[in-house]
């Protein structure tokens, strides 16, 4: 073959060639570059997922996770150590029997404490009798993972050890109860924070409960120090806004009955 000729049929050999080499870099870039889209979604969606998860912060044994209804507060201090305890109080709604004005009345900080927890997102009722709570226009489609009682207290009619002082507490008592059990999300906790000597022990709260179809399932000490900035107070009398001893308290916690039933029949179908 001349020369020439040779010259030629390697020119078109050449020229049919080159673009197959040229489609197969390019589809080598495009599956390279669809590799670092794919990785730069995955980063930015696993970003999000950072960013959109919530840090459970706990204060003793309450979880800023948890949503909580506290009942019959005082001057709301209880209510703001957990909401700063928390950093925040969107999953706090706090009441009080009180109207909002005899709470600023009565408690030297209960004006401040208040414009503070609302600060942090927390929800305040007033008004709110625990012994009607769930029938309340605005607690009656709510649910709750935990609502509290601290030192529940039908007011000072007479002498605690009187039989007759006794029973109005047992009556308030018991009306919270059923409330509660009303109000509770599926595994929820009734907690009532009270003393349990002398006269108080013959409250017999955890009996009270069962009436409501509630049972204790733990009991362990009050320590007033875990809540930074809480101060208890009498709420009635002339030494409403002092606070009394809480040396020897205790947190009863409370389960539905139904609830502890169903978890023995799971964890006995395991």
């Amino acid at each position: 073959m001349a020369p020439s000729s040779f010259f030629f049929h390697s020119t078109f050999f050449m020229k049919i060639k080159a673009p197959f080499f040229m489609k197969k870099r390019k589809r080598t870039r495009n599956r390279a570059f669809s590799s670092i889209k794919r990785e730069a979604a995955r980063r930015k969606d696993s970003s999000k997922k950072e960013k959109n998860e919530v840090l459970e912060v706990w204060v003793t044994h309450y979880s800023s996770l948890q949503k909580f209804l506290l009942v019959g507060e005082g001057d709301f201090s209880f209510a703001l150590s957990l909401a700063k305890g928390f950093g925040s109080g969107l999953n706090i709604t706090a009441t009080s029997l009180d109207p909002e004005g005899r709470v600023m009345k009565k408690y030297k900080k209960g004006k401040t404490n208040l414009q503070q927890l609302k600060k942090l997102g927390a929800t305040i009722f007033h008004r709110i009798d625990a012994t009607s709570m769930s029938n309340h226009k605005d607690l009656s489609n709510e649910k709750f993972d935990r609502i509290i009682y601290n030192f529940p207290h039908a007011g000072f009619r007479g002498p605690e050890h009187s039989m007759r002082v006794i029973r109005k507490h047992q009556k308030l008592i018991s009306g919270f109860f059923d409330e509660s059990s009303k109000l509770l999300l599926p595994n929820g906790e009734v907690h009532i924070t009270n003393k349990t000597t002398g006269s108080y022990a013959k409250w017999d709260i955890e009996k009270l409960a069962l009436k409501s179809s509630l049972k204790v399932i733990e009991c362990i000490q009050f320590d007033k120090n875990a809540y930074e900035g809480y101060d208890n107070k009498r709420g009635d009398g002339w030494m409403r806004n002092n606070s009394f001893p809480v040396s020897e308290c205790s947190t009863y916690k409370f389960k539905k009955m139904l609830d502890l039933y169903n978890s023995d029949d799971d964890n006995s179908s395991e």
